[in-house]
């Protein structure tokens, strides 16, 4: 059986995250209703181009962990 290439693992966990990000950051816009919504809620969710920073309210704080990507380098037999 065929197995993908660890780069190429690396490159579809990401584009899949990123998928799961935006439609969250859609989710949480079309949750709104009105443009002032947004401005008075904090900070929308949003994707760095490695990971998805969670929405926050004003004031908070938000930490990510880096990418589990170890998995992707194992070997299986």
């Amino acid at each position: 059986a065929e197995s993908t290439h660890p780069d190429c693992s690396i490159i579809l966990l990401v584009q899949e995250q990123e998928s799961h990000c935006l439609a969250k950051i859609r989710e949480e816009i079309s949750d709104s209703t009105e443009p002032t919504d947004l401005q008075h809620r904090g900070c929308l969710s949003e994707w760095d181009g490695v990971n998805c920073w969670s929405s926050d309210s004003i004031g908070e704080t938000v930490a990510v962990s880096c990418p589990d990507i170890e998995g992707l380098f194992k070997k299986s037999n």
